[in-house]
């Protein structure tokens, strides 16, 4: 067996291993955790079969060449790398999945056509038809670029690197039409597409590995800060991501304040119309909290019926202002039930930022100022001052 004939067998061996390994692994859907990701996998399992298949015939070409395999050579490159696109844009659920885009279409018929042309009349060699692919696939990677991001101008970490992955295989395919060019020779091209291929192939399993797994840490990291029934922060992470607020109040001494809320008489709402309908009463209050307040108040369910506001750059009378609205806007919701319309309020407590204090005294009083307007009328706004802590105490 000849020397060049064992270098064809050990090229199509490590290109077909690598990507049936990555295959076989997007086949087992471990991407399946997180939603936006259902068909992902799906995709790049056929993205790395159909590699594998494009390199099995590449291998039979170079001992025999039709213009059958040509043709199926040809598509199978472009159509695992369609593949790829859509496994990226499958993440947006509201852009179509078509496989065959007009651009993906329009490359590989123009790719095609100038391939046959190039083998029946002008040179039989790859060379030429391997330059015209090359240079294909990176018009297909190109495009694919702008659909990483699912939001658009924010891509996160992970989608950063698959950026990079893409535009890094653009360099090293354009390296290798570079290379075939220079080096003009059936073995050194050889060698030269098995370095670089392999390169591709690892790059990109590596890199969409990474990024898929950061989004599945990151759903872990969301389901474990994240109250499941109102969408808040729960009240561990609460005072998480207080601390960061609460040192830089302290260093440029900008007001904070914290509001205390509580649903009023809702162990009746759970006795008369059931847990049900408790649960959509927490869930409105929580919608009605993120509707009125800004990106940067921190904002948690504390537990059971009682929530808690952060709000920073926000001095007593804002804080005041804002729970007012908040308790106006929940006296005005209505909650269909099997029994009848549900009205309900809540009572609210404020307070603001002693910066010689712990957050966790501001929250205690703000909790006495809500602990007074229950006892005193429920579903009203009252703000914590010395005068009421003495009040409570005389009281106790």
């Amino acid at each position: 067996m000849s020397t060049f004939v064992i270098t064809k067998i050990t090229y199509a061996s490590i290109m077909i291993m690598i990507s049936l390994v990555a295959s076989t692994f997007y086949f087992l859907r471990p991407l399946r955790q997180v939603e936006h990701n259902i068909d992902a996998d799906k995709y790049l399992s056929l993205f790395f079969l159909l590699f594998a298949t494009a390199f099995v015939v590449f291998s039979l070409t170079l001992t025999r060449q039709n213009t059958l395999l040509v043709v199926i050579n040809n598509t199978l490159f472009l159509m695992a790398f369609a593949y790829l696109k859509a496994a990226f844009k499958s993440r947006h659920p509201k852009q179509k999945r078509i496989l065959l885009e007009k651009p993906i279409l329009l490359v590989l018929l123009i790719c095609t056509s100038i391939n046959l042309c190039l083998f029946h009349f002008v040179d039989k060699s790859q060379l030429a038809r391997m330059i015209v692919t090359m240079f294909a696939i990176n018009i297909i990677l190109f495009t694919i670029i702008p659909c990483i991001a699912r939001i658009p101008k924010q891509p996160s970490s992970g989608e950063k690197l698959a950026i990079n992955s893409i535009k890094l295989t653009m360099l090293i395919l354009s390296i290798l039409i570079i290379a075939i060019l220079v080096l003009n020779n059936q073995i050194h091209y050889l060698f030269a597409i098995t370095i670089a291929i392999t390169l591709v192939i690892m790059i990109l399993f590596g890199s969409t590995l990474i990024m898929f797994l950061s989004e599945v840490a990151d759903l872990y990291q969301k389901e474990s800060s994240i109250d499941f029934l109102t969408g808040l922060l729960n009240r561990r992470h609460f005072f998480v991501n207080s601390d960061q607020i609460v040192k830089m109040a302290k260093r440029e001494g900008f007001e904070v304040a914290v509001i205390m809320g509580d649903i009023d008489d809702f162990k009746f709402i759970n006795d008369v119309f059931g847990h049900d309908l408790g649960d959509q009463v927490i869930a409105n209050f929580a919608s009605i909290i993120k509707k009125l307040t800004r990106d940067t108040d921190i904002t948690a369910r504390f537990g059971g019926e009682e929530f808690c506001l952060l709000l920073p750059y926000t001095d007593q009378k804002g804080a005041n202002e804002l729970a007012e609205r908040i308790r106006l806007e929940i006296m005005q919701t209505i909650i269909p039930s099997h029994i009848c319309d549900v009205r309900y309020t809540a009572s609210f407590g404020v307070a603001t930022f002693d910066k010689s204090e712990p957050l966790n005294t501001t929250i205690i009083h703000s909790d006495r100022a809500l602990y007074f307007a229950k006892e005193h009328g429920k579903n009203q706004v009252k703000q914590f001052t010395e005068d009421l802590m003495l009040n409570q105490e005389r009281l106790e």
